[in-house]
């Protein structure tokens, strides 16, 4: 796991955008503001590998108060309908990334 001094060395190389991805503690997300991280990224990595990880959704709320604003949230995960990203906006984030949609053939 990244410490903070990991963070701002990378931040310090780069002038590029920095999306810090796997925040699910509002403590987190506060840390990730204090490194100079332009947004981040609300995800549980793929939850269906790690089911003791919180859904992503019921992260969210309590990080979008803790930032208020002062960077960009994305939400990754948990998105299976139009009516998930509504709600995610609702709550604050700027974005929701979606899965890619898969297909199965029928023979």
């Amino acid at each position: 796991m990244p410490t903070s001094a990991d963070i701002a060395a990378l931040r310090s190389l780069t002038t590029l955008p920095l999306v810090l991805k796997g925040i699910l503690d509002p403590d987190d997300a506060e840390q990730a503001i204090g490194t100079g991280a332009d947004a981040k990224v609300v995800s549980n990595h793929g939850s269906r590998n790690l089911d003791t990880l919180p859904a992503t959704i019921d992260a969210l709320p309590a990080i979008a108060e803790r930032v208020a604003g002062r960077i960009p949230i994305i939400l990754d995960g948990g998105v299976r309908r139009g009516t998930d990203v509504l709600k995610a906006i609702a709550v604050g984030v700027s974005a929701v990334m979606t899965p890619c949609q898969r297909t199965v053939p029928t023979a």
